[in-house]
């Protein structure tokens, strides 16, 4: 129903399936959906039930139906728990990080950053972001002020391309490093742990999105004991 041109994807099945890969696949691309939306630069929009898996069974216009097609599946099973679960962390990032809200206005980054534009956009290489047709796959850097106003950087990842795909991670300031906060291609895509980025390039699933913060560098100086002849510890002085 609706418009002809309606712009989606089955995912390689027509209506509901038992098949746990496109079933993944389609709760993977929810996730990518909800993420471009919540990290745009104004107030994002969603329909009811998105945030819960609600897909209208691919009806775009089903304002005449009054059945179960038009009706918010309000998903008491908790079948799309995590898409839900994601949804509130989308939204606690975006006030984390004013800069999400402002990131197509010029902040105060700017200055204390000149190497750094309070938006800027990348390829699988920094800083050669590649717009042709056949592009499936940029980078996004937020540069601003997070919410204890310190400058804060974002770094969103959308590969929409149907393979991995390898990006290079944009330099930081001295004493910033970047971690992983969500990945969309977990089964759980908000890692209860942030996970550290150590490669200067990383590897991005198929059809995913991975989101990372800057972190103040902390470097651990310890010494380990040595061992004396006897095999006993020896602290150090």
């Amino acid at each position: 129903d609706g418009r002809n041109d309606n712009y989606s994807w089955n995912c390689g099945f027509e209506g509901e399936t038992r098949k746990l890969a496109i079933r993944k696949l389609r709760r993977q691309q929810m996730l990518n959906a909800l993420t471009m939306v919540f990290l745009s630069s104004h107030t994002p929009l969603i329909h009811a039930g998105d945030e819960m898996g609600n897909t209208q069974y691919g009806n775009n216009n089903p304002y005449c139906q009054d059945n179960k097609t038009g009706w918010t599946d309000w998903d008491k099973d908790g079948k799309y728990g995590s898409v839900t679960a994601y949804t509130r962390f989308l939204a606690r990032l975006r006030t984390e990080y004013p800069v999400l809200r402002h990131a197509g206005r010029q902040t105060d980054a700017g200055a204390r950053n000149r190497k750094y534009p309070a938006l800027s956009f990348h390829g699988t290489d920094a800083w050669q972001p590649d717009f042709s047709d056949n592009s499936h796959s940029f980078g996004v850097l937020y540069c601003g002020t997070a919410g204890d106003g310190k400058t804060a950087f974002v770094y969103v990842i959308y590969n929409m391309y149907w393979n991995k795909t390898v990006f290079a991670m944009p330099d930081l300031p001295t004493g910033l490093s970047w971690q992983t906060i969500a990945d969309t291609a977990e089964e759980e895509p908000v890692f209860r742990t942030p996970e550290p980025v150590h490669e200067a390039r990383i590897c991005v699933p198929a059809r995913s999105v991975r989101i990372c913060v800057s972190v103040e560098t902390q470097t651990l100086f310890e010494k380990k004991p040595k061992k004396n002849k006897k095999g006993t510890r020896q602290s150090h002085e």
